[in-house]
């Protein structure tokens, strides 16, 4: 799972703009036996945005789970 945040890292197109700021990248390693890991980032929007999906080559599928900040 560190190659998926690693992975994650190496798109810079994905967040090159002012406008998303990504920060606080972290992956939690799954123990022995399990098929799921945990990869948590902070995103954060100056202008109204939409996220619509998540994907990795290294994933067979992904779930995004919304905290949002008042």
């Amino acid at each position: 799972m560190t190659g998926l945040l690693l992975g994650l890292l190496a798109l810079p197109p994905a967040w090159a703009s002012n406008d998303v700021i990504v920060d606080k990248a972290w992956v939690r390693e799954s123990v022995p036996g399990q098929t799921a890991a945990t990869v948590q980032l902070n995103l954060s929007v100056n202008r109204a945005t939409r996220l619509l999906g998540v994907s990795s080559p290294l994933a067979a599928d992904g779930e995004i789970v919304r905290v949002e900040r008042r």
